[in-house]
């Protein structure tokens, strides 16, 4: 009878010296501005999942 072998699965490590390398280099204000646009993205994203028709049809449930 075969054997079956699984392979190990591969965690990639956080860059977390690369990002905090490149916030050192960014100005207070565009941290804010790219904040800001994250949140915005985010809402729209909500807003789209909120409107589609499988959230329309399932909200008598």
């Amino acid at each position: 009878m075969k054997e079956i072998h699984f392979k190990k699965i591969q965690w990639k490590k956080p860059d977390l010296k690369g990002k905090w390398q490149k916030l050192k280099n960014m100005k207070p204000g565009d941290i804010k501005a790219h904040l800001k646009k994250q949140h915005e993205r985010r809402q729209q994203i909500l807003e789209k999942r909120r409107n589609s028709k499988f959230a329309k049809k399932m909200a008598p449930y």
